[in-house]
């Protein structure tokens, strides 16, 4: 069985890109706001990537969670810092905007990938209520990049369509190439 990276997730994909966006975009601003909202809004949105890709390596589902956890903590930090960036008009309303629905996507896959992780663990405690480890280092891993986080979105566990592919819709920006704001 193939592992599959944290590299191949949509989730991931998406919040490399925003956070290259937002790099790019903060590089355009005046010493002050790049100072004050720029490195604050760079930091946040750099560290929803990380914590997904820590919690990928993570041994444990409960770890895997608790780091799924922090990038939801810096995703509505960067959403906080985003609306900073729209209130102190450092990009036109539209562009900022779009940055707030390009989040809001993400937070619906990343909640979506949560639900995912639970179900997986909850599916592997068949253990004893003793056991201390889980059963195996290697989860099925390779099936995650089959499902595409963002099509069916889960407020709970049991809401996640599980039969859904792993394509990007085509109106997605991650297929057409555009700018994501």
């Amino acid at each position: 069985m193939a592992y599959a990276g944290f590299e191949e997730l949509d989730v991931y994909r998406l919040a490399e890109r925003i956070a290259d966006r937002c790099y790019e975009v903060v590089n355009t601003w005046r010493p002050l706001d790049q100072e004050t909202v720029g490195k604050q809004l760079i930091r946040a949105a750099d560290s929803i990537g990380a914590n997904i890709a820590e919690g990928h390596g993570r041994y444990h589902y409960g770890d895997q969670l608790r780091f799924l956890y922090y990038a939801r903590g810096s995703l509505d930090e960067t959403r906080h810092w985003m609306r900073r960036v729209r209130h102190r008009q450092l990009l036109p309303v539209e562009s900022a905007d779009k940055a707030l629905g390009v989040l809001e996507e993400l937070a619906k896959k990343l909640n979506a990938y949560i639900s995912f992780i639970r179900r997986q663990r909850k599916s592997s405690n068949k253990q004893s209520a003793n056991t201390v480890a889980e059963e195996s280092p290697f989860y099925n891993t390779a099936v995650i990049p089959q499902y595409s986080f963002g099509d069916a979105i889960a407020h709970s566990v049991d809401e996640f369509d599980e039969d859904r592919g792993s394509a990007l819709p085509e109106s997605s920006p991650d297929v057409l190439g555009e700018p994501l704001f």
